[in-house]
């Protein structure tokens, strides 16, 4: 009808497994060093994907709304 796409994200309490579904099904290492979240592709496109065309999917990662 509007032709939106949804995509539904399992919570977790655990920063790491959050990310881990977020960014689901990209498989990457996803570790907590000091402060921030360490994300390891083994790809180059794992990480084209992750990134998104124009930083669209890496932009709604980060705030959780789109351009």
């Amino acid at each position: 009808m509007f032709k939106k796409s949804i995509k539904i994200i399992e919570y977790s309490e655990d920063i790491v497994k959050f990310i881990q579904n977020l960014i689901s099904p990209i498989k990457g290492k996803i570790y907590k060093e000091n402060d921030e979240i360490v994300i390891e592709l083994s790809s180059r496109t794992d990480k084209a994907n992750l990134i998104g065309k124009n930083k669209r999917n890496l932009l709604l990662i980060n705030t959780g709304k789109p351009r």
